[in-house]
């Protein structure tokens, strides 16, 4: 564990940072004229470099010379160094003579160079702050649900920013709405994310659901252990609990692992929607942004899209619906089957590289892994067929065999919380919204982007009934047993979720009874598990509406979450005696 004024980030570092942040946020949102913005680069200028004093102040007074830390102070002072080079040659009247404008536009951007680098250095004191917090916190499920809510509240005030909308400035619920959409990455929209928002609203959006999908938590973690920061053991616990690693020493490499494969696979999603593109295909942007925005959306399983009929214009396209099925079906897979895949391809090219060598024995794939995995690869491809055959003679007549295939595949692969579209769903039938339901339910897989209540939990719930159809006392699953507390949350899982969306249809029924029920039937379910698919009427929805789908969001994205490590934290007290079994007759 850190000890020291400096690894403890002082308050007065912390209110710098946060300063700084606060200035090039007023920049970004507000179109700022003079005396203004000159007051905003004065401020920067003193906060760079009352900053850089007090960071000495503390290295100084700090037991540790961590050479790392010492480069960043260095940095700073570079930058400031450089941003006042700047100030001063665009004060020569040479340079004003040649640039008119010369010096305003270079004090802009020397003050903006500082105020930067001040935002980025207080991320590791915010760490700090954030691991005393989580170190201290008695109940990390709430750590997890006031994270959340921090995230929905800043992601709102940016929202209502007059600089983030392309026209008027985006009205409270409204911003409200899109936040927590983004936030909990379920893709429902009242707004049309390519016309209303701007670039910088646009970069907020899926800075919002790139933050929401992985967890806040996560990129915090994630942001202390490149900073070199030393975790103390109550924080290694509840950090344990919070990505779900067996052992307090794997913790840095879950978190690791979580962003650095996210990072990796959105960067190699975004290339291949780059080239995937047609290139006579209208686009709301340009190529690359609207590679990396979508590629981004797909695997944080957001759906949000730039364009206003999410991929409809794009249905044949196959390479875009290859690779957004891709990004969104990896998202959804979840960390524990992520890493036992890259394990099992690992140990096998190995052993295939090895040929003269004995042959290594490799550990079979985790049953965490099979419970999760076994359900996708089932319902990917029944669920393709049966949406075939039910739309054959509806939204699929008339296309192109090879379109309509890929339009059934991925129309089965979407309502497991991707949220994106390629048809109309206004369109489908009852029968087939009824089916898409049932698979919006189900969801994605534990410790994923994704919502539902988890594949994992459907495979307990099916393995328990088979157990009690044969009379076993014990449920299990390829020659292990599955743990009771297991088996309890998945019922408990299943039972708050159907009531949750049962009070959410009743809720929406009495502020919105003029929307059909089928519809608000079917967005009930896609808000509760944040897959974010619509029949159209989302921007139709009233205040009172949009507030009761914003409970469900929220809902969807952290119950879950909150159920199972809750579920799972050991108790500290045992009891010491059992109350006398009694019969129960059901049925």
């Amino acid at each position: 564990m850190t000890t020291g004024p400096y690894s403890r980030a002082p308050r007065s570092l912390v209110a710098l940072g946060v300063a700084a942040t606060l200035s090039l946020l007023s920049e970004a949102g507000w179109a700022l004229a003079p005396p203004k913005s000159t007051l905003i680069d004065a401020g920067q200028w003193a906060i760079a470099l009352l900053y850089a004093v007090l960071l000495r102040r503390a290295a100084l007074e700090s037991s540790e010379t961590s050479l790392s830390r010492l480069r960043v102070l260095n940095i700073i002072r570079m930058t400031l160094a450089i941003g006042t080079g700047c100030a001063l040659v665009a004060c020569l009247p040479p340079v004003q003579r040649v640039l008119p404008h010369g010096p305003s536009a270079l004090l802009d951007v020397a003050s903006t160079i500082v105020a930067v680098s001040v935002a980025l250095r207080s991320i590791v004191d915010l760490a700090a702050v954030h691991d005393h917090l989580l170190a201290r916190a008695p109940r990390v499920e709430l750590f997890l649900v006031g994270g959340f809510l921090a995230l929905v509240g800043v992601g709102t005030a940016l929202l209502m920013m007059p600089r983030m909308s392309t026209g008027a400035r985006i009205p409270f619920i409204d911003a409200l709405f899109t936040s927590t959409s983004a936030s909990c990455v379920t893709g429902l929209g009242v707004l049309d994310t390519g016309a209303d928002l701007s670039l910088r609203g646009q970069v907020v959006l899926a800075t919002l659901f790139q933050v929401g999908g992985l967890g806040i938590v996560t990129f915090i973690a994630f942001g202390s252990v490149l900073a070199g920061r030393q975790f103390s053991v109550q924080h290694l616990v509840n950090m344990r609990t919070l990505v779900q690693v067996e052992t307090m020493a794997g913790v840095r490499k879950q978190v690791m692992f979580l962003v650095g494969s996210a990072l990796c696979i959105e960067a190699l999603g975004a290339l291949a929607l780059y080239v995937a593109l047609p290139g006579d295909a209208a686009l709301s942007g340009s190529r690359a942004w609207w590679s990396v925005f979508h590629s981004i959306s797909a695997f944080c399983n957001a759906g949000f899209s730039l364009e206003h009929d999410s991929l409809v214009g794009l249905r044949s396209a196959f390479g875009v619906n290859a690779a957004v099925i891709g990004l969104f079906v990896v998202g959804g897979l979840g960390a524990p089957v992520m890493r036992e895949l890259v394990r099992l391809t690992h140990e096998h090219a190995r052993r295939h590289l090895q040929r003269n060598a004995q042959p290594r024995y490799i550990p079979p794939m985790t049953i965490q892994a099979r419970l999760a995995l076994v359900p996708t690869l089932v319902l990917l491809p029944l669920g393709a067929l049966v949406f075939w055959l039910m739309e054959r003679h509806g939204a699929l007549a008339g296309m192109p065999s090879s379109e309509a295939f890929v339009a059934s595949v991925f129309q089965s692969a979407t309502p497991r919380t991707a949220g994106f579209a390629t048809l109309d769903f206004g369109a489908f039938s009852d029968a087939t919204l009824l089916f898409l339901t049932g698979l919006m339910v189900v969801g994605a897989s534990p410790m994923s982007t994704g919502g539902g209540i988890k594949t994992a939990t459907i495979m307990v719930l099916l393995i328990t009934i088979r157990a009690a159809a044969t009379g076993r006392e014990e449920v299990e699953y390829r020659g292990r047993v599955i743990a009771r507390a297991a088996v309890r949350t998945a019922l408990s899982v299943l039972l708050i979720y159907i009531a949750s969306a049962a009070l959410g249809v009743l809720a929406l029924s009495l502020t919105d009874a003029q929307v059909p029920l089928r519809d608000r039937i079917f967005e009930t379910v896609s808000a509760r598990s944040t897959t974010g698919l619509s029949t159209g009427v989302t921007a139709t929805w009233s205040t009172a509406g949009k507030l009761i789908l914003c409970g469900l969001m929220f809902a969807g994205r952290i119950g879950p979450a909150t159920l199972m490590l809750g579920a799972f934290r050991p108790t500290r007290q045992r009891a010491r005696f059992r109350y006398p079994t009694a019969p129960v007759i059901l049925g």
